[in-house]
């Protein structure tokens, strides 16, 4: 397993709120892949009230360095006034981090000098 990897956690109303955000953040290069999960239960407290909502989660698949623009492009586009990024590091085998750095454009020189041949 290899450092490099980033996963960024979000979730939106509805699913087509998921589906744009997917397919923007994709699109432009920000992230290689993101699964949008079908709707679940969120439970949390929001201006002193306890709310449970049906909500879709993204979880979105990129490198370390294209990691803070995704995440500003997320805060650009989401919906919600105060959206919920979570950003983890993550360890991820060769083959896949390579193609994480070929699909997302936005690499340091740093990152693909990182034996991923």
């Amino acid at each position: 397993m290899e450092k490099g990897a980033c996963i960024i956690l979000t979730s939106v109303e509805t699913e087509s709120d998921g589906l744009k955000l997917a397919k923007g953040i994709v699109e432009e290069g920000l992230a290689a892949c993101v699964q949008l999960s079908a709707s679940g239960k969120s439970i949390y407290c929001w201006q002193g009230e306890l709310q449970c909502t049906n909500e879709y989660y993204l979880s979105i698949k990129t490198t370390e360095a294209a990691s803070e623009a995704a995440v500003a492009w997320l805060k650009q586009h989401h919906p919600y006034e105060t959206a919920e990024i979570l950003r983890i590091s993550a360890e991820s085998n060769r083959a896949y981090l390579k193609w994480m750095r070929a699909t997302t454009p936005l690499l340091s020189k740093s990152s693909t000098q990182s034996g991923t041949d």
